[in-house]
């Protein structure tokens, strides 16, 4: 005790002693257990708020696939849809078109028929001509 007392420990030292451990159990109670507590409650809002996070990223995923699918089978409708258009139009145009080469062909044989028929002409008034020029040459032969 000689050694406590040249270093200048008195009695006080029990009571502070005591006084030490006394306020470490009434602040351990009062501040430490709450503050546990208030640990573990949070560790389960942050793991419930966790779980629902999952949740909404797993719904999330599930609308973006239902929306890329209708993306998907609208684009496929669209095309069909063009398809159709084109199919319509190209029909159409071969319809003009045929329509077209049958009246070409149409004043084809129109023109054709009207030149048949000058050259028909042409061919009775040189057969009249060559007649009557025949006639000419034997008169001039004989006369």
């Amino acid at each position: 005790m000689e050694i406590l007392t040249e270093l200048g420990v008195d009695g006080s030292l029990i009571v502070q002693f005591f006084v030490f451990v006394f306020l470490f159990l009434t602040l351990r109670f009062l501040f430490i257990n709450n503050l546990k507590t208030m640990a573990h409650q949070r560790a389960d809002q942050v793991q419930s708020q966790d779980h629902q996070a999952d949740e909404i990223l797993a719904r999330a995923e599930s609308y973006k696939n239902e929306v890329h699918s209708k993306i998907q089978q609208t684009q496929k409708e669209i095309q069909e849809k063009i398809e159709v258009e084109k199919k319509e139009i190209l029909k159409g145009s071969e319809q003009i078109l045929q329509q077209k080469q049958s009246e070409l062909t149409a004043q084809k044989n129109e023109q054709q028929k009207k030149v048949m028929e000058q050259v028909h002409q042409a061919r009775e008034s040189v057969s009249s001509q060559v007649g009557s020029l025949a006639q000419d040459l034997l008169n001039k032969i004989k006369g």
